[in-house]
């Protein structure tokens, strides 16, 4: 089968007690906690759609600290591939923005997300296991 092709990019925000935020896609095709972030629009590179994304889902804005990694999933005959990066908030409050797509923002550490595994979008179930793999360092 052939899959058509798109790339996304997000962050990965830290309080600092080193829990990561995520936030619940509550939708009538998902329910599911994941990263902030999304699909790059024309013209623009991983970084900018980071940025561009995070402003739009939580409000902020965001300096960008290094890029962790990337990693491939297939999603709805897409193969997605989705850049990760480490980042921190440098103005605005978190708020979610798109109430439509969104209804929950919660800070959660690794443990957590071990044991809610399986309420995870694909995206995010990588990124921890990336991360639970030393494949990615924070």
């Amino acid at each position: 089968m052939r899959y058509k092709k798109t790339h996304l990019a997000g962050c990965v925000i830290l309080n600092n007690k080193g829990e990561i935020l995520l936030l619940h896609r509550n939708t009538s095709i998902r329910k599911q906690w994941e990263t902030p972030g999304g699909k790059l629009e024309k013209g623009e590179n991983h970084r900018i759609a980071a940025k561009r994304e995070i402003k739009e889902e939580i409000g902020t804005k965001i300096d960008i600290i290094k890029k962790l990694g990337k990693k491939d999933f297939i999603e709805n005959e897409y193969l997605m591939t989705y850049t990760w990066y480490l980042a921190k908030i440098i103005s605005g409050k978190l708020n979610i923005m798109e109430k439509d797509k969104f209804d929950e923002m919660k800070y959660f550490n690794w443990n957590e997300l071990k044991k809610i595994k399986h309420k995870l979008s694909l995206n995010t179930k990588n990124l921890l296991e990336a991360y639970l793999a030393g494949e990615i360092k924070i």
